[in-house]
């Protein structure tokens, strides 16, 4: 099942090699590994595990570039929809972090939804939408779905709505438009950590506290200006430990941090 949506030539949302589905089962399998090598645990059952993910149904993309929602040639694409399930890969997954074929296709996914009326669909829709462009690296993309998140889908007392026309409250905006923020701003994975991915040109300057990321580590503080070119950063763990330092898609290397020890950096934007 891709949710609640069926193929343009089938009326059935019960389908065969969803995309969605595919993406599930390969996170599952790859973090069941992953975990059982780290504890040292289960390594009878590892190589079995290592087939049955490699026997997964590979991805597939359209003749338009995007990626399929579901990974059966007799299904057909249905782009009029206020779902993005298939965009699994790319969020709340990560396996396009690492492979950018994929997440161009799902970039191009976004794009065909937006063609196709996802800007007039509902409030959580491009919730969905806006944190995957934030995870996609895609700062342009980031600013217009937020923007239109705050002029068609925010009451004045700051409540998101399902549908601008309906006029019914829904918190999923809420929750998507805040999350996106955070997402554009800080994007990490446990020994990596990368400051203004999705950074907008529109949020010349800004601040951000407290952002707790994946591997123990906490950025304590974020704050830019694009106008003077100035950055800085204080990056806190609990545990020593030395993670991979991005800023805006620019690898600087590792970063020492000393248990308990915050370490300010200052960089150029």
């Amino acid at each position: 099942v891709s949710p609640e949506n069926n193929p343009g030539n089938s009326e059935s949302q019960a389908t065969r090699n969803a995309t969605m589905d595919i993406a599930i089962a390969r996170e599952l399998m790859a973090n069941l590994i992953q975990v059982c090598e780290n504890l040292n645990i289960e390594a009878e059952n590892i190589e079995r595990w290592r087939i049955m993910l490699s026997r997964l149904p590979e991805y597939q993309v359209n003749a338009d570039g995007s990626l399929r929602e579901w990974c059966a040639p007799e299904l057909t694409e249905n782009y009029p929809h206020r779902h993005l399930s298939h965009l699994y890969p790319a969020m709340p997954g990560f396996e396009a972090e690492h492979a950018p074929e994929l997440a161009n296709a799902c970039s191009k996914v976004i794009d065909m939804r937006m063609e196709n009326g996802l800007l007039r669909r509902c409030g959580w829709s491009l919730g969905h939408a806006v944190n995957t462009a934030a995870r996609l690296k895609d700062g342009k993309m980031v600013h217009k779905l937020l923007s239109t998140i705050a002029v068609d889908f925010v009451k004045p007392a700051l409540f998101t709505l399902l549908d601008h026309d309906l006029g019914m409250f829904q918190v999923d905006a809420n929750l998507g438009f805040c999350s996106a923020v955070m997402e554009a701003l800080i994007f990490s994975l446990p020994g990596t950590v990368e400051l203004l991915p999705a950074l907008p040109e529109q949020w010349e300057s800004g601040r951000i506290d407290g952002i707790h990321c994946r591997g123990q580590l906490v950025v304590k503080k974020l704050e830019w200006d694009l106008k003077s070119g100035n950055g800085s950063a204080i990056l806190y763990s609990d545990i020593s430990q030395s993670p991979t330092l991005k800023i805006a898609g620019k690898t600087y290397g590792k970063v020492e941090l000393k248990a308990g020890q915050p370490l300010e950096i200052n960089f150029e934007t």
